[in-house]
């Protein structure tokens, strides 16, 4: 399963199908990325579900204002992430 974590990106790769909004800050909040409340269901839904593998999407998902806090929520849970 994939888990959409930004609308943001800081670069304009040729192969991106992505429309992105450009910007470079990490200090974001709001709409265009997922909340931490929903990535804590997101992440009770895989282990229930037994799925326990899930690829971070964006834009660009290290620029999520709390990418560090989720991939460790997720890692303590055991969820085996991929990056794209």
């Amino acid at each position: 399963m994939n888990i959409h974590f930004t609308n943001y990106c800081n670069t304009k790769c040729s192969f991106c199908f992505g429309d992105f909004i450009m910007n470079s800050s990490r200090q974001i909040s709001g709409e265009k990325e997922i909340s931490f409340k929903n990535v804590k269901t997101y992440t009770d839904f895989l282990i229930k579900s037994r799925n326990m593998h899930t690829t971070i999407i964006g834009g660009e998902p290290t620029l999520h204002h709390e990418f560090e806090k989720v991939v460790d929520y997720m890692g303590r849970r055991g969820i085996v992430m991929y990056l794209t």
